[in-house]
């Protein structure tokens, strides 16, 4: 591979992960749509589907958004290695940077935020399961 594809392959997997994160919250804000609107009137069995498919989903999120994240680092590494000065990756952020520290901050922040919203998801679902004395479907009652 020339250096140009190789950072034009560095940048689509970094578009890719952001199109991804973009995915993965509009599953989490179906989950406290979800859990807001409806969350106190659903039964039991429901609750467990509903549970269920948010957990799949996000844990496939989370599998795929690791395998990129491990892509982009190992891309960085290939180059970091051929960024020599003159070369037509000099200029590009993933060939300047330490590739260790690129992977530990991506990685960890990524993944981080999607645990982190995945757990927050949760909680406020099962706070929503309270029974409202009113609520946007409910309307007001006394």
């Amino acid at each position: 591979m020339t250096d140009y594809e190789y950072a034009y392959l560095f940048n689509e997997v970094m578009n890719t992960l952001v199109t991804n994160m973009m995915h993965y919250a509009s599953i989490v804000f179906a989950m406290l749509v979800t859990a807001y609107l409806i969350g106190a009137q659903l039964s039991k069995l429901m609750t467990w589907i509903v549970i269920t498919l948010f957990t799949l989903f996000c844990s496939v999120f989370l599998l795929v958004s690791n395998a990129q994240v491990r892509d982009a680092v190992e891309l960085s590494i290939v180059m970091s290695e051929r960024a020599v000065p003159g070369s037509a990756l000099e200029f590009h952020n993933a060939g300047r940077s330490d590739p260790e520290l690129f992977g530990i901050l991506l990685g960890s922040s990524y993944i981080g935020i999607m645990v982190i919203a995945y757990v927050g998801a949760m909680l406020f679902f099962f706070h929503a399961r309270r029974k409202p004395t009113h609520g946007p479907l409910l309307g007001s009652q006394k």
